[in-house]
C-alpha cells in the first residue's frame, strides 16, 4: 500500500502538477516548489486515482523480497510490590546521599523512616508511579519462510521439448517402417500378379 500511495503521489504530481492531500505524504516527495491540489486540481487527481485503480496507469509495485512482521501481546500488572520496593529498591536508592534527599523531597519521609517503620501505602505510591519494568519475550522462536518459485522453469521446458521431440521422432520412424512395409507388400503383390 505504501508503494501504491507513493506511486499515486508521483503520478498526480506528473499529470496534474500538484500533490494530492488524500494520502499521507512522504517528505522526500514534497519539494519546495510542490503545491497541494486545490479545488481546481481535485478532479484531475481523482481521475488519476481511478485510472491507477483500474490499472490504466502502471505502478511498479512488487512484493518485497524480505519482510519482518512482529506480533505483539501486551500484559501488565503493578510493579514493584510493596515488600520488594521497601526491602530492595529503596535501600539501593538510599545508598546515594543525593538520591536519598530526592526520596525525602518526593515522599516526605526519610530513608530511615522507610527502613525502620511500617509506613502507609501512600508513601510508596510515588515510587510505583515512577518505576516501570519492561520484559520483552519472543512469542515463539518459529518463523515462516515463504518462497516464490516459478512453476515452470527452463529445465522443465527443455525436458518437455526433449520428450515431445522423442515422441515425434519415434512416431516418424514407425511411420517410415510402415510406409516401407506397404511398399514391399505392394511390390510383392504386383510381382505375384504379373507371374499369374
Amino acid at each position: 500500500m505504501a508503494c501504491e500511495q507513493l506511486c499515486q503521489i508521483r503520478l498526480t504530481q506528473d499529470i496534474c502538477g500538484c500533490i494530492p492531500t488524500i494520502v499521507s505524504i512522504d517528505p522526500s516527495i514534497a519539494t519546495n516548489n510542490s503545491t497541494f491540489c486545490t479545488l481546481l486540481n481535485i478532479p484531475c487527481a481523482v481521475l488519476v486515482r481511478q485510472a491507477q485503480a483500474k490499472g490504466d496507469l502502471y505502478c511498479p509495485c512488487f512484493h518485497p523480497c524480505l519482510e519482518n512482521e512482529y506480533t505483539k501481546t501486551i500484559s501488565s500488572h503493578s510493579w514493584p510490590r510493596e515488600e520488594y520496593l521497601i526491602h530492595e529498591i529503596i535501600p539501593l536508592i538510599c545508598e546515594d546521599p543525593e538520591r536519598a534527599t530526592k526520596v525525602e523531597t518526593i515522599t516526605g519521609y526519610t530513608c530511615t523512616d522507610f527502613l525502620l517503620f511500617a509506613l502507609p501505602e501512600e508513601s510508596v505510591k510515588p515510587f510505583r508511579d515512577n518505576f516501570v519494568k519492561l520484559d520483552v519475550y519472543f512469542e515463539d522462536l518459529n518463523y515462516e519462510h515463504i518462497e516464490e518459485v516459478p512453476s515452470y522453469d527452463e529445465y522443465q521446458f527443455l525436458s518437455d521439448i526433449g520428450g515431445a521431440t522423442g515422441l515425434f521422432i519415434g512416431a516418424s520412424v514407425l511411420s517410415l517402417v510402415e510406409v516401407v512395409q506397404i511398399l514391399v507388400e505392394s511390390i510383392r503383390f504386383a510381382v505375384s500378379r504379373l507371374r499369374k
